[in-house]
């Protein structure tokens, strides 16, 4: 029996012994890489809203402001009165300057007619010279008092105009400086006049995105949560010395805005490099700060890695835009758990690109002339890559 039993053991033990053992390849998830010619930066960049048109609106002549036509927040039409002076001294001045016209006229008519019958006289040889000369000195004088009369009359007819302060175009009333009864002197701002029809929008572009810009193309800007249209209309041929980067103006279409509000401006800029954009969690260091990828080398399920250098030339929030010689596909994810030359097992391929625009910080400074938006920089330091990776793997 115990021979029996003793055989027994001996038979499954060699038959165990007889099977392979399995192994077992680690699994990876793959990507396939898409060569572009070209990849694209959206950057945002702040300004200030601002009325096309906007003016102080003041009376040319000195006096008493006799009544205001309207009042803050009022809109107005081209031509329309806003405020009157008190005329009344005006209009006794234009008076005088009448009665003094008619009087110049009067005597000017008298030597004429006398200076007419002396040369009749003189004709006949009833009259001298000298009084011929005399009359026509009196008729040349009387005539120059009357010219510098007709230009005061005439001066005094535009004051008496100019006492009523009209609108220079269509706007909106967005201050009042006086009060009924102030004396207000020459250029002393009455109101503030807003042109709500035309709404620019003024940002600081760096001086290397300016050529990219195109007039009368249309980019996407955005006021108070709110998207709008801003056509683009020129650029200053300065630098601003404070923010080192080019005035800009766009026209808003449809915008639902207010002077001095501030609004952001959406460019894309399209870099003509070619590249492959691939996951940040694909992406391992290499040997001496350098930066690869691990291909799959095969065409089954087990592939071999290899591994290839790239050089990363753009970031967002979810990819990088690399430089590489890639042929094939690579691994996604996992970096952390496969090395090089290790055969593996690839479950997935994941044909989803990544998005080929990034959403740039909003960075700008705005002063009482304009707003000016400065630019986020334009390279990623290595130690903001180094701190995006490690985040990628530590997330595996």
């Amino acid at each position: 029996m115990k021979r029996f039993i003793f055989t027994l053991l001996s038979a499954g033990f060699l038959v165990a012994c007889s099977e392979e053992p399995q192994v077992v390849y680690q699994t990876v998830t793959g990507f396939t890489p898409v060569k572009t010619e070209y990849y694209e930066v959206e950057r945002l960049f702040i300004g200030r809203v601002s009325a096309s048109q906007q003016a102080n609106v003041s009376f040319e002549t000195q006096g008493v402001a006799e009544e205001l036509l309207v009042d803050q927040g009022e809109r107005v039409t081209k031509g329309q009165a806003l405020a009157k002076l008190d005329i009344s001294l005006l209009k006794t001045q234009s008076n005088e300057l009448a009665a003094q016209l008619r009087d110049t006229k009067s005597r000017k008519k008298l030597a004429e007619n006398s200076l007419r019958r002396q040369i009749d006289l003189k004709a006949n040889g009833f009259t001298a010279e000298q009084r011929i000369d005399e009359l026509t000195s009196e008729v040349e004088s009387l005539a120059a008092s009357e010219s510098r009369l007709k230009a005061s009359f005439n001066a005094n007819v535009i004051r008496l105009k100019k006492g009523v302060l009209k609108a220079p175009f269509g706007g909106v009333v967005s201050r009042r400086f006086i009060d009924a009864g102030t004396v207000v002197d020459p250029s002393q701002p009455i109101f503030q006049i807003i042109d709500e029809g035309g709404l620019e929008l003024k940002v600081g572009i760096p001086a290397d995105l300016v050529g990219s810009l195109v007039a009368g193309n249309s980019y996407a800007a955005e006021i108070d949560r709110v998207e709008t249209a801003a056509i683009f209309v020129s650029a200053a041929a300065h630098l601003d010395q404070i923010t080192q980067s080019v005035p800009v103006r766009f026209t808003l279409i449809d915008a639902d805005a207010r002077d001095g509000q501030t609004a952001v401006v959406s460019i894309v800029n399209k870099q003509q490099i070619a590249g492959f954009w691939v996951p940040i969690a694909s992406v391992t260091e290499g040997m001496r700060g350098s930066w690869v990828v691990y291909g799959l080398e095969g065409t089954s399920a087990l592939r071999t890695l290899t591994q290839s250098a790239v050089e990363i030339l753009h970031v967002d929030d979810d990819s990088f835009y690399v430089k590489a010689d890639i042929t094939g596909d690579i691994v996604a994810s996992g970096m952390h758990k496969v090395v090089p030359g290790q055969l593996v097992e690839l479950v997935v391929v994941d044909t989803e690109q990544p998005v080929t625009a990034e959403l740039g910080n909003i960075a700008g400074a705005l002063n009482i002339e304009e707003s000016v938006g400065l630019d986020e920089q334009e390279s990623i330091a290595p130690e903001v890559i180094e701190t995006d990776k490690t985040s990628a793997v530590e997330a595996e």
